[in-house]
């Protein structure tokens, strides 16, 4: 092998791997590297991307998450990469509201693209103790985590438990308080056990699935009992409200490609239980009213992307997606009158359609200066059931005159 003498100059070759198509010819507005991702201080993804809230708001309700994607691709729920270590994202790109029409979003809020490490290996664990400053109040924390991230896929595995002691009147200045009697903050304890799993089946396709349990269980205060009630052997006569509830939720993507199309289809399904006692006082010993509660969704979603046509400023492309939703609760009470138990439910069938349509771009002869301009359609329609059918229809325009500066024009007309 020949050497090179040492002063011969260095020449550094620096690639990326090509964006998914997806994706393609879409500029973040917003692009962050490592360094920066540290300079957050997030213990977590999901602690980061609040910190990012400022960046990742559009022009959507008050409050909406941003759509994320890992790696250009939709995600089985935010539980796949919750609890993943910041030290695993290479790269943070926040792109325009208008991508989140290819994913089957309604534009509003804006898209997070996750790029994560194409080798990464961690075991985390952290624990927190504190208090309010004024005392009365202590809050504790424990949550180890296990990730491993290669080529082939990566999967993880976190668990944790939180604490947080009671708060009350007699701990706190109050005037006509109850003392020791009824609460400000209740006691609260929470357990949980969550995972995820991805890996790529083949060259083009890929599955993502995620599992979550948790339990949690409060006490709080209400007021004094009646002189004379003796519960449990309990030292101080106060009536108590104590719950407990108990949640599962699973998750899963498959994301592919077959012909010309791109295509994804996610699904996911959530349980929880609640029991609520609470003593009540009356003339005479005090009652307890059981109520317990069960509710339980799911949603599939089957979304589909292609190129029809390739324009002198670009290609024309259209989104198709398909949902399913249901939701069901069920809450029984003790003392309800009539006797049995009260019942809601809903379903939810919804299609929508996105065109996107480059009209002009700088570089083409007789433009250049004038930036890339192109303009997009949608139309959505929903079903819900017991109700009717909703419909949604908007257009949008954007003008990027250059790489640090963009307009967008947007109208829509929404049922709700």
């Amino acid at each position: 092998a020949r050497v090179p003498e040492p002063d011969a100059p260095v020449i550094v070759v620096t690639g990326r791997k090509p964006r998914p198509a997806i994706l393609a010819g879409v500029v973040p507005e917003i692009e962050l590297g490592p360094e920066d991702i540290a300079g957050f201080g997030a213990g977590t993804v999901e602690e980061l991307l609040e910190l990012l809230a400022p960046q990742t708001t559009g022009n959507g309700p008050p409050g909406g998450r941003p759509l994320v994607l890992i790696n250009g691709q939709r995600a089985s729920g935010l539980d796949e990469i919750r609890n993943l270590p910041p030290e695993a994202v290479l790269r943070i790109e926040i792109l325009p509201e208008e991508v989140a029409l290819r994913y089957g979003r309604r534009p509003g809020n804006k898209v997070v693209n996750l790029v994560l490490q194409p080798h990464f290996r961690a075991v985390t664990a952290e624990a927190s103790y504190g208090g309010a400053t004024e005392g009365g109040r202590s809050i504790g924390q424990v949550r180890v985590n296990v990730a491993r991230i290669a080529p082939s896929g990566r999967w993880l595995l976190d668990a944790g438990y939180f604490r947080e002691s009671l708060l009350t009147e007699d701990e706190r200045p109050l005037a006509g308080g109850l003392g020791p009697f009824r609460s400000l903050l209740p006691r609260t304890r929470r357990l949980f056990l969550g995972g995820s799993f991805a890996r790529a089946l083949s060259a083009t396709t890929d599955l993502r699935l995620t599992a979550r349990v948790e339990e949690q269980d409060g006490e709080s205060r209400t007021g004094p009992a009646p002189p004379g009630f003796v519960a449990d052997e309990r030292s101080l006569p106060a009536l108590l409200r104590t719950s407990r509830s108990h949640s599962a939720s699973l998750g899963a993507a498959l994301n592919g490609a077959s012909a010309s199309w791109i295509w994804s289809a996610t699904g996911s399904l959530d349980l929880v239980r609640q029991r609520t006692e609470t003593e009540l006082a009356t003339s005479g010993a005090p009652i307890r009213e059981r109520i317990r509660s069960r509710s339980q969704s799911g949603a599939l979603e089957l979304l589909a992307f292609r190129e029809l046509a390739s324009l002198p400023a670009g290609p024309l492309t259209v989104s198709l997606t398909g949902r399913l939703e249901a939701f069901g609760y069920r809450n029984r009470s003790s003392l309800a009158l009539p006797p049995g138990p009260d019942q809601l439910s809903r379903r939810t069938v919804s299609g929508q359609a996105d065109l996107e349509i480059p009209l002009l771009d700088g570089s083409l002869a007789g433009l250049e200066g004038f930036g890339e301009l192109s303009a997009n359609l949608n139309l959505a329609l929903e079903h819900v059931s017991s109700f009717g059918t909703l419909k949604t229809i908007g257009a949008g325009l954007r003008w990027a005159p250059a790489r640090w500066l963009w307009l967008t024009l947007s109208a829509s007309e929404r049922d709700s």
